[in-house]
């Protein structure tokens, strides 16, 4: 069933106090928040934070360039990209990096352009599937989340939140839960950690 997307913009956080940013790392893990964005750098103490609770992972440095100069809104219907389209749009594709419910941190600081993640819940369709899986099954929502502003309700919840980021802002998010990014300025260049607890 097809349905009008509600976006949810969290206000971004404007303070880089340690017990604040402990306590949203916190609620993204436990499922409370979807994700969040602090205006400062708050990177390094994220990843420190993350290893405190038993977290491991790395940091990676990607750039994204893109072919068009627009938000996501600029895509219409006629707008159909292939799945090797994504890349050269500037976008990441809706996908999922682990199993509904795994404790996983994402940790990005933009250093140039901007972009946004918009992040979303399995519906009863996907609930099961793993993430390879998932690449192929929310292309077409990935399409009509950004050309049309709707979302199929049996693949995911109409519901979802967007991390609007900027240069010099970290965002932090649980990637288990379908996400996709967005680049509103290029060319994007960010360092992003994936931290996973493997004791799961």
């Amino acid at each position: 069933m097809s349905s009008r997307v509600e976006i949810v913009r969290p206000s971004v956080i404007n303070t880089d106090n340690t017990d604040v940013l402990r306590n949203h790392i916190d609620a993204i893990l436990c499922g409370q928040e979807n994700g969040l964005v602090f205006s400062s750098d708050v990177f390094g103490r994220s990843i420190d934070y993350a290893e405190r609770l038993g977290l491991s992972g790395g940091v990676n440095s990607t750039t994204m360039p893109f072919n068009y100069d627009d938000s996501s809104e600029g895509f219409n219907d006629s707008d159909r990209p292939s799945h090797e389209d994504w890349e050269s749009l500037g976008v990441t594709p809706l996908h999922a990096d682990g199993a509904e419910g795994d404790r996983i941190l994402s940790i990005s600081k933009c250093h140039s352009g901007a972009y946004s993640i918009y992040i979303a819940n399995r519906g009863p369709a996907i609930i099961d599937q793993s993430p390879v899986e998932l690449w192929d099954s929310l292309h077409e929502d990935t399409v009509n989340i950004l050309a049309r502003g709707t979302v199929n309700t049996e693949n995911l919840d109409s519901k979802i939140t967007r991390l609007d980021i900027a240069m010099g802002q970290t965002a932090i998010f649980n990637p288990s839960r379908p996400h996709m990014g967005v680049t509103r300025q290029a060319p994007r260049r960010v360092d992003t950690t994936f931290y996973t607890d493997k004791r799961q």
